[in-house]
């Protein structure tokens, strides 16, 4: 949504490892969105979305590792916000955050749904076009967004994150347990969202 066609292509020519870091690194990203969800509707749910999300660390780490995916959308399903049963923005966020990890789950088992790993970056942006609609009262256009959105901090925010990780992971030949600690820390470190919080 947020991106160039361009941008699309040089995702989808990466090693299918490479894919997975960078769609873990943006649902990373959304953590603190579902954290903030949980602590605003007293919902004890965040360890299962951290263990899940910790989980494809160890995946974009070690390519073999088993994962039981039944038992793994089950319980994904149990945490996973309904919007309209919450009077907090931030339900629709958090759903958002825990539908990554169901989409890359669904990518990791079926080699056919290997096109979802890029669909987290349109997922993420459109996360911040929804958030910005909502906070500013900017209806989304049907077809493009408008200048309103593309210019808001928020979204320059957010392309300039996709782009960096994407610049970073690109001539990285080997993925090291190195590599993805470095990122994975760098992430915390930071520790904000795509919606800024």
């Amino acid at each position: 949504m947020s991106k160039s066609n361009g941008f699309f292509q040089r995702i989808k020519a990466l090693p299918k490892q490479h894919k997975l870091i960078f769609a873990v690194a943006l649902t990373q990203r959304m953590q603190p969105n579902y954290k903030l969800f949980c602590e605003i509707e007293q919902k004890d749910f965040l360890d299962q979305y951290n263990a899940a999300l910790d989980k494809l660390w160890q995946k974009s780490v070690n390519p073999k590792l088993k994962i039981n995916y039944q038992v793994t959308w089950e319980r994904l399903d149990a945490i996973t916000p309904e919007p309209e049963q919450y009077n907090s923005y931030v339900a629709f966020p958090a759903r958002d955050a825990v539908v990554s990890l169901v989409a890359i789950f669904n990518a990791l088992e079926t080699v056919e749904a290997e096109d979802e790993l890029i669909n987290i970056s349109k997922l993420s942006s459109s996360t911040v076009v929804n958030y910005i609609s909502a906070a500013e009262q900017i209806e989304i256009p049907l077809e493009g967004l408008s200048d309103d959105f593309y210019e808001h901090p928020l979204m320059q925010d957010e392309q300039a994150f996709q782009q960096s990780i994407l610049d970073w992971i690109e001539p990285i030949k080997n993925i090291t347990q190195e590599v993805v600690q470095d990122l994975r820390k760098a992430l915390k470190d930071h520790n904000v969202s795509n919606l800024g919080l």
